[in-house]
């Protein structure tokens, strides 16, 4: 495999929705709200959040899906800079996570990084 494709963006195609049919993607959508609902309910069941806390978790859901968002958006405009900037929010937010005793989740929005950091950067 030469280096070069080490260092390649991607093809646009295959980062955008274009030309997926809309069952497909109403299901990846489904799949994504199922995941951000089970960490989110994980985060509950730990007892990390509580009163007041429960705003910090609403509010760390509302951060992770435009950070998500704008990752996403980044990378499909070959953005490195920008898409990095946004990964280390991402991971930053599980240390928060972490921070506040919510390990499981913690650990979970890590993998979720690693793995969009693998898939869609370059």
């Amino acid at each position: 495999m030469p280096v070069e494709s080490w260092r390649a963006w991607p093809y646009r195609e295959s980062l955008s929705d274009a030309g997926v049919p809309r069952r497909r993607i109403a299901m990846s959508q489904c799949v994504r709200f199922t995941l951000v609902v089970l960490i989110a309910w994980q985060a509950f069941q730990e007892g990390a959040f509580h009163g007041w806390g429960l705003l910090v978790l609403a509010g760390g859901l509302v951060v992770f899906a435009a950070v998500a968002r704008g990752y996403f958006r980044s990378t499909l405009d070959h953005r490195l800079l920008a898409s990095l900037g946004l990964l280390g929010l991402l991971f930053a937010l599980g240390v928060v996570v972490q921070i506040y005793g919510a390990h499981g989740p913690a650990r979970s929005l890590w993998a979720v990084g690693a793995i969009l950091a693998v898939e869609r950067l370059p």
